[in-house]
Order: structure tokens, then C-alpha cells, then sequence
């Protein structure tokens, strides 16, 4: 199983390697591209997680012995997790076949994450202002939408 684990990483350093390069070279790409650096980052820290679930981790049991237990709910939470930032991933930069339909599903996508934060219950001066302002970027990007 350690082989394995080991394999895993190398792969998922790879993974890392291959974003940095991107990153370094200064790739440019389109701007609703801009989570093309972030997801695979994620992808891979969730890669790691796995990785290190797999190895076990120590229980002491009532006699006092320490042993390693898989946890596979844990793994499959993050296995989840890996699917929806792969799926998140390959909408947003793979899927689109034009650069409007790029930008309209980056718009959509961000809409989401805003909306999505104006449902938490805001209680400090900096939130509730944090949260006008995000309310004033949803009404901006629909009317975006609505001039493209």
C-alpha cells in the first residue's frame, strides 16, 4: 500500500509541478480562465488528504494499543470533494466552446458564490458592509449578462 501512496504523490506533484510551470511562464490565458491556477491547486491539496487518510490514522484502543485505521468516510467526503473541483474545473475552462460562453458560465459560476454568501446572517459593521458590497457585484454581473 506505501508504494502505492508513494506513486499517488509523485503523481499529484506532478499535477503541482505542471501549475507552477504555468504560473512561472506567465501563460495567459482568457480572463474567464482565472480559476484555471486555483482548482487544480485545490484538486491537489485534496489529493494529499487522501493520501495521507491512507496511511492510517492511529487509535488508541482500550488496551492501550495504538493502531492505524483507515478512515473511509473521511476519504470519501474528500473523494467527493475531488469530484466537484474536477467537475467545477473542466466546466468553467474545458467545456466552453467559445469565449462567450467561457465568460457566461465564469459569470454565472461567481454569481453563485456570491448569492450563496448573502444567505449567512451578517453581524458586524465590516460584514454588512462586505456583504452590500458583494450585493452591489451580483446586480453588476447580471447586468453584464443582460448587455452581452
Amino acid at each position: 500500500m506505501n508504494e502505492k501512496i508513494e506513486d499517488f504523490r509523485k503523481v499529484i506533484n506532478v499535477l503541482i509541478e505542471l501549475t507552477d510551470v504555468l504560473s512561472i511562464a506567465n501563460v495567459r490565458a482568457e480572463p474567464w480562465k482565472r480559476y484555471m491556477e486555483i482548482l487544480p491547486i485545490k484538486y491537489a491539496y485534496l489529493s494529499f488528504s487522501i493520501a495521507h487518510l491512507f496511511e492510517g490514522t492511529p487509535v488508541k484502543s482500550r488496551i492501550g494499543t495504538i493502531e492505524k485505521h483507515i478512515d473511509l468516510h473521511s476519504i470519501f467526503v474528500l473523494m467527493r470533494a475531488q469530484i466537484e473541483c474536477y467537475l467545477t474545473f473542466y466546466y468553467l475552462n474545458i467545456q466552453p466552446k467559445t469565449n462567450e460562453e467561457g465568460l457566461f458560465r465564469c459569470i454565472l459560476f461567481d454569481i453563485s458564490g456570491l448569492s450563496n454568501r448573502q444567505k449567512y446572517i451578517a453581524k458586524s459593521s465590516i460584514e454588512l458592509k462586505k456583504r452590500e458590497t458583494e450585493k452591489d457585484d451580483i446586480e453588476d454581473l447580471i447586468s453584464l449578462i443582460k448587455r452581452r
